[in-house]
């Protein structure tokens, strides 16, 4: 097992993968906590804003039932009715900071994770139902982190929510001396005053909670040089078995070419350092072709081959040297040089002729 120290390589995408479907990725309850509670904080606002008047008029008209003794059904169908009205009220202002929550928990998952389905996080492990193991993670080093770090959000928010009640506590108490109206929405500023104080230092800390845990598993996931040689291998095939397949490639290519210059027409030498067979077809060609070319002992070879299977060998550096920089094996020629291969192919054409064997 790798330490800690060895693991100095950052992971790579595959390792990510694996990791993303085991469930291992960087979530911060925090953070979605954070959201949740902005989003619901002024969804409840706008909700309270439309509906403060409506739960006054419910309140006012309970009170005043309340007074006449006449008009208030105290049988249980009464107080059913009064119960079934009273919470489709509750209900119906709280429906909207509910559907608010949902969609703020998912909206604030899927951008710290995205779309997620893994199976392995929900397959069953013993050494979670293990008591020694359990013990051991109660007492372990990120269970004491994660205590101090509740320890210190109490206090930082805390702190803050007792600066904003200290601020708007003359006008709390003011609401006993106001009417019932005037009160709730005194009331309702001063707890969305205090719950806006309090959204701060929990957007913070989320945020840091989420960063914090994005490092952390990066640590997790780093890789030793080993490691990553060993990906690269499983991914893009073993270098010495790639490197063997190559070669192999680079010496049947050869011997295909080396055949081919045995069908040349003409080789064109430098004298010694390039060489090129050239193969011209009238009723097949536009142009002459590049069959075999080579420098130096490649050059040498193709000489020999030409040499004994009778194929002319003229020497003419310049056109040589041109055909093997701008040709590759199996083009035919640029039409720059068609008249200087025109007149090589000519000559051998002569030559061949003057010695009965005409024409290649």
């Amino acid at each position: 097992m790798a330490s800690h120290e060895d693991r100095t390589e950052q992971p790579t995408q595959r390792r990510r993968e694996e990791a993303r479907k085991r469930g291992q990725v960087a979530r911060s309850p925090d953070l979605n906590a954070a959201v949740n509670f902005v989003v619901c904080l002024y969804v409840l606002k706008a909700a309270l804003s439309s509906s403060r008047q409506t739960i006054a008029g419910l309140i006012s008209s309970s009170m005043s039932r309340l007074g006449d003794v006449a008009a208030v059904d105290i049988t249980e169908v009464g107080a059913h009715a009064l119960l079934v009205k009273g919470m489709g009220s509750v209900l119906l202002a709280a429906a909207p900071v509910a559907l608010a929550a949902m969609a703020a928990g998912t909206a604030a998952g899927l951008a710290q994770v995205g779309l997620m389905i893994t199976p392995q996080a929900f397959a069953p492990k013993l050494n979670r139902i293990d008591p020694i193991a359990g013990l051991g993670r109660l007492f372990s080093k990120q269970a004491v982190v994660e205590m101090l770090k509740a320890v210190a959000k109490v206090v930082v928010i805390g702190y803050f929510a007792y600066q904003a009640l200290r601020a708007r506590a003359p006008a709390m108490v003011m609401t006993a001396h106001m009417e019932l109206g005037e009160g709730l929405r005194a009331a309702g500023d001063a707890a969305m005053y205090v719950a806006t104080r309090m959204a701060i230092p929990l957007l913070g800390i989320g945020a840091a909670d989420y960063v914090i845990r994005r490092r952390q598993l990066d640590r997790e996931l780093r890789m030793t040089k080993q490691e990553v040689k060993e990906e690269l291998k499983q991914q893009e095939g073993d270098p010495l078995v790639k490197s063997r397949i190559r070669q192999r490639q680079r010496q049947l290519a050869m011997r295909r070419m080396m055949e081919d210059v045995k069908l040349a027409d003409v080789v064109v030498t430098n004298p010694t350092h390039y060489a090129v067979a050239l193969k011209y077809d009238r009723e097949k060609m536009r142009a002459p072709h590049v069959v075999a070319k080579g420098q130096r002992l490649i050059a040498q070879r193709i000489r020999e081959i030409a040499a004994a299977a009778g194929v002319p060998i003229v020497e003419n550096p310049l056109v040589a040297q041109a055909v093997f920089k701008s040709v590759e094996i199996g083009q035919e020629i640029p039409p720059d040089l068609y008249r200087a291969v025109a007149e090589i192919l000519a000559f051998v054409y002569k030559l061949a002729q003057q010695r009965g064997g005409g024409s290649r």
